[in-house]
């Protein structure tokens, strides 16, 4: 008795064990290499004859195929029989499942005359007792799962146990099915976006993380000067047309999508510093396991943008200078940024599109705003604690990739680090979702002031619409 119970603890622990190995099954080729082992286990612990999966035929109307079978020892298979069972000759067997029922019956005579057709099947099989649980997708059944002549003990708990199998291996094929559906869709939406830049003034390239290559259609290499094909990206590129001091954002762009990262974009500068360049990268085509087949890349030259913005950039930079100069004859000045002469070339340089000014003491985390137009979508005090309102700002301002990505920038704590004599300023482009629509912004920030260490002590950041 105590063998008895031990074998079956030991082909439960094994079916559980099959059961969690469906989890990480990504594939129908896998799970057909999957299912026969799954099968032995429950033919081994219901100590069944044989145990197999019918499946609606797709190309035969209603009728059933028997896929998949486990036979025990000295069992002979049926499965080269049943590869064709039409639904009419077991109506009474497709009705209960079709109604979410399990059949089981423990000696084969008592269907004899309430299952008369399905009595003629089974008896010339030699089984005497069944137990067979349906299959349903979405309120339809696709087949379903069987054991003949197994042991009735516990019964219930078996029959329980064959439901929760049958659950387990459905949600597997919608699963797959969806998957299918999506991949599919993500493959229509790469054609259709990819026709529609053909129409436009963009020029587009593709990438394919898998083999990190580039390539671009005739268009893009007519109107870049660039090769068809680039092999060993991002490096390859950046090192032919990349300006060197921009090769870590570019790389940084193709490095977050290879993660798995839906889309990404820089702004650099070609190596000759003739052409500014923002590029989108946009992954629409996805693995089963959700890794990057296929990425769509959009270019932008924003050359004339970035040159109108040079007369801002130098006076931003006057006046950061007049600030250090401002803390060497009076620190109380510097502290109070809106006194000094800096706070007025700064808001000259910006008049026309400024959102928001903000002055932030990064040894404090205590911050001034000067100004913050209404039509932000959170309501930012004219002074606190930085590091919250920033958080409010990526939370309610941005979209979810670009919070992610100029986060660890934008904290006190990032500030200081990013913020060096040879690094003074950051710039982000981004939408913004302000109360009037979404508008293209540029974020900026750059030290005032640094310590004795060469840490940067206090900060300007300005919010200002670049849409036009």
């Amino acid at each position: 008795m105590k063998a008895q119970s031990n074998h079956r603890l030991q082909a439960i622990d094994k079916l559980f064990c099959q059961l969690n190995k469906m989890n990480q099954i990504y594939s129908v080729e896998k799970l057909n290499e999957f299912i026969p082992e799954l099968l032995k286990c429950m033919g081994e612990y219901s100590e069944a004859e044989r145990v197999y999966i019918f499946e609606f035929n797709l190309y035969q109307k209603k009728c059933f195929t028997n896929t998949h079978e486990w036979c025990k020892d000295g069992i002979a298979p049926q499965i080269d029989k049943l590869k064709i069972v039409p639904m009419d000759v077991m109506p009474v067997w497709t009705e209960t499942f079709q109604k979410g029922q399990i059949i089981s019956f423990q000696d084969i005579e008592e269907i004899k005359d309430s299952m008369p057709q399905e009595y003629e099947i089974l008896k010339p099989q030699n089984i005497h007792s069944l137990m067979a649980v349906p299959l349903h997708i979405n309120n339809s059944l696709i087949g379903f799962i069987g054991l003949d002549n197994p042991k009735w003990e516990n019964l219930s708990f078996s029959e329980n146990f064959l439901n929760y199998i049958a659950g387990n291996f459905t949600r597997f094929i919608e699963y797959y099915q969806r998957g299918n559906e999506l991949r599919e869709t993500r493959e229509s939406v790469g054609e259709i976006l990819e026709t529609a830049i053909k129409y436009t003034s963009l020029d587009y390239f593709w990438y394919y993380p898998q083999t990190k290559i580039v390539f671009c259609p005739e268009k893009t290499v007519k109107d870049y000067g660039c090769n068809s094909e680039y092999p060993n990206m991002p490096y390859s590129f950046a090192t032919a047309h990349v300006a060197k001091e921009y090769h870590e954002i570019f790389n940084e762009m193709y490095f977050n999508i290879d993660k798995g990262e839906p889309s990404a974009s820089a702004i650099f500068c070609s190596n000759d510093n003739s052409c500014f360049m923002r590029v989108t990268l946009t992954t629409v085509v996805w693995s089963d396991k959700h890794k990057p087949i296929k990425t769509i890349g959009v270019i932008e030259n924003i050359t004339a943008q970035i040159m109108n913005t040079r007369e801002n950039e130098a006076a931003l930079k006057e006046a950061l200078d007049a600030a250090k100069k401002a803390k060497a004859e009076n620190q109380e000045a510097i502290s109070r940024l809106h006194t000094a002469s800096i706070r007025n070339s700064f808001l000259d340089a910006y008049s026309r599109t400024n959102i928001g000014e903000i002055y932030i003491d990064l040894n404090t985390g205590h911050y001034d705003a000067f100004k913050t137009e209404s039509h932000l979508t959170i309501a930012m005090p004219p002074a606190g604690d930085w590091d919250t309102i920033v958080s409010e700002y990526l939370k309610n301002g941005l979209k979810k990739e670009d919070a992610d990505a100029v986060r660890p920038i934008w904290t006190c704590a990032g500030l200081k680090k990013y913020l060096t004599p040879q690094t003074p300023t950051h710039q982000y482009d981004c939408e913004v979702h302000l109360t009037g629509g979404d508008h293209w912004c540029r974020h900026q920030c750059a030290y005032v002031d640094f310590d004795e260490n060469g840490i940067a002590s206090h900060a300007i950041f300005v919010i200002f619409d670049v849409a036009e």
